[in-house]
């Protein structure tokens, strides 16, 4: 007689670090989007001029 976890427990505690590592990785890929954004001349984008200006240097 052995006693293991719940399946129910981990799979939920599985789903949870998921969830948090997917919400952390999109995080990433946008605050990476905004560099790019910064960094693009402002005449490329003329559409997205208005939406992101330029960071104090």
């Amino acid at each position: 007689m052995h006693t293991c976890q719940h399946p129910t427990t981990a799979s939920g505690l599985w789903q949870t670090l998921w969830q948090a590592l997917r919400a952390t990785r999109q995080q990433l890929e946008d605050v990476q989007a905004l560099r790019e954004e910064w960094h693009q001349p402002q005449t490329d984008r003329p559409e997205r001029s208005h939406h992101w200006r330029q960071p104090p240097l």
